[in-house]
């Protein structure tokens, strides 16, 4: 099963950008996946004073150093196309692969050069450690002021194939899990949904589990939620979904 993992995201394909200035991310230690990297870049230009990069995938460590050395050598209008000539090189891309116009959009770091230039400067900077391991079983040695997980609850069922295991109760198992490797007033990005509006938060037996949020949130009691609307990445609007620690 972790075999499918081990190809990598060329780009996000979630409105980084919008999400992450929720997320108050200045002067935080972060915890997120690693995919694209793009969470990566995007958390150091809004100011995170350390980031973990946490990923199943073997590669994400050495797909870093490739894209880092092309941020390093290139101007930003030539930075995406350098990036998808890696998969001439055998490099194994995800199919799912968002348009160059998007791409740009989707991300604050290659909104202009000036943010561009600031990451060229902070990926050689602040601390950047990766960790190798399955999110749904962590191992971690600290703690962190923010967790961001992107879409990866979309996957639970892969990691929990059993027909038997109740989803809703095991993502009660992981936020307790989780919570624990959060400092107070932290906040877990615990869910990106895509195309998700406010009528869909009373709708009920959706077949991918993250997306059943009435479901969550009752089963997630005493854990509070927030929920917040952003422009959408393909269509329409996508939301996030996060947990405050207060205690």
């Amino acid at each position: 099963m972790e075999s499918g993992f081990e190809s990598v995201y060329p780009f996000a394909t979630e409105n980084v950008s919008e999400y992450f200035t929720a997320l108050n991310l200045k002067d935080q230690s972060v915890l997120t996946v690693g995919s694209s990297l793009d969470q990566l870049f995007n958390a150091l230009v809004y100011g995170a004073k350390k980031v973990s990069v946490f990923d199943i995938n073997p590669y994400v460590k050495e797909y870093f150093e490739i894209k880092k050395q092309i941020l390093l050598h290139s101007k930003r209008k030539n930075f995406v196309k350098k990036v998808f000539e890696l998969q001439k090189q055998n490099f194994a891309f995800s199919k799912d692969v968002p348009n160059e116009k998007r791409i740009y959009e989707s991300n604050i770091y290659l909104s202009t050069d000036a943010y561009y230039e600031k990451l060229q400067e902070l990926v050689q900077t602040v601390p950047i450690d990766f960790i190798e391991g399955n999110i749904f079983t962590p191992d971690l040695l600290e703690s962190y002021d923010r967790i961001i997980f992107s879409n990866i609850l979309q996957y639970l069922d892969y990691f929990f194939p059993d027909k038997n295991v109740d989803l809703f109760q095991q993502i009660k198992i992981l936020v307790t899990c989780w919570n624990k490797f959060l400092n107070k007033n932290g906040i877990l990005q615990l869910l990106y949904l895509y195309s998700y509006g406010y009528q869909d938060l009373f709708k009920e037996n959706h077949s991918i589990c993250c997306y059943n949020l009435k479901k969550i949130v009752e089963t997630l009691q005493p854990f509070k939620l927030d929920i917040e609307w952003i422009s959408g990445f393909y269509e329409k609007k996508d939301a996030i979904v996060t947990y405050t620690k207060k205690i």
